[in-house]
């Protein structure tokens, strides 16, 4: 019979955590700082300092972008949830999204609660007339809209997981359709699909290569009596805010064991089913395309690079310079 493995040192430490009533300080712990160290640990020695290294290069590089309109009254509408670890991205992709829509964006920037005022003010720079929701106004409109006292469950878990935010904060304060996008994504080419689903007003989302929920979709079958639809990465997602029911997604929570509670893909699992049930469509997986290794090609018709997992180092060391160098040149005659 084969001896059965012994648990990592990060699960007896989460086990130790939690049974001390200090879950909490695990989750800052393992999914605050931690990670980007480990992130960078992972590529090795020569990978970690490229990585560090054009990590810092790039947030160098954002003075070097050249102001486009983030505020044009019939440009496409889109959000990001962003702060200090990632206003940089947010700043590359939102200027990529700006270049190829000929009628512009219209940006909404929602700060996680960590982006500094310099961040900000380099963020309005660059994307002239876009709005940036802070954070103590998102916990207003939560208080109005969420209190605490009916959305215990929502409200705890978005005080635990940043992640989270991309549902409560960015979506519970918003009345209508809305295009949220993940920072980490640059864009190539005017995006057809998104200025259709904006045109109409239609769900949509990313499409992924593997299962991203907190369990697999038979486990969640089996807890809330209908399956959720397969494979959404939420890079990308587009929802009419009004539609959703905000009491039925407490529900949900409520249903769930404490455990799956707390795990890391909680935001995408209940977007996913939002999407669901707003019969959302996937973006062309060819064209909105999601990067997981540094190696990987891409297709020749990619409109949207998506760097995930081992292809963050590709992103940091030469995505972004490639998009720079592409400034230079103009996207519509």
């Amino acid at each position: 019979m084969p001896r059965p493995r012994s648990a990592s040192p990060f699960t007896r430490l989460r086990a130790a955590l939690r049974g001390a009533g200090l879950g909490r300080l695990y989750y800052r712990v393992a999914h605050g700082s931690f990670p980007h160290l480990r992130w960078r640990l992972r590529f090795g020695p020569f990978g970690f300092w490229r990585y560090t290294l054009g990590e810092a290069a790039m947030i160098r590089a954002v003075s070097r972008l050249a102001p486009v309109d983030g505020g044009a009254a019939e440009g496409l509408a889109c959000s990001f949830l962003t702060g200090k670890r990632y206003w940089h991205q947010t700043a590359f992709c939102a200027h990529s999204l700006a270049r190829v829509v000929p009628a512009g964006i219209r940006a909404t920037i929602y700060d996680d609660g960590t982006l500094t005022r310099s961040q900000g003010a380099a963020l309005r720079r660059v994307l002239r007339g876009a709005t940036i929701v802070s954070s103590a106004e998102s916990v207003a409109l939560l208080d109005a809209r969420l209190p605490r006292a009916r959305f215990p469950l929502l409200r705890a878990a978005r005080d635990a997981m940043p992640m989270m935010r991309k549902l409560v904060d960015v979506r519970a304060g918003s009345t209508g359709w809305q295009l949220l996008l993940d920072s980490d994504m640059i864009f190539h080419s005017r995006p057809d699909f998104l200025l259709e689903r904006f045109q109409n007003r239609g769900a949509c989302h990313m499409i992924d290569h593997v299962h991203g929920y907190i369990e697999p979709e038979d486990s969640l079958a089996a807890i809330w009596g209908f399956r959720v639809p397969p494979r959404v990465n939420a890079g990308i997602v587009a929802l009419d805010d009004a539609r959703i029911d905000w009491p039925q997604v407490e529900h949900w929570l409520g249903k769930l064991p404490g455990e799956l509670r707390g795990r890391q893909m909680l935001e995408q699992t209940l977007t996913a089913v939002l999407l669901g049930l707003q019969h959302s469509i996937p973006a062309p997986a060819e064209e909105y395309h999601i990067l997981y290794d540094s190696e990987s090609p891409e297709p020749p018709e990619t409109i949207l690079l998506h760097f995930i997992y081992h292809a963050k180092l590709r992103y940091f060391t030469r995505d972004w310079r490639r998009y720079l160098t592409s400034c230079i040149r103009p996207v519509f005659p």
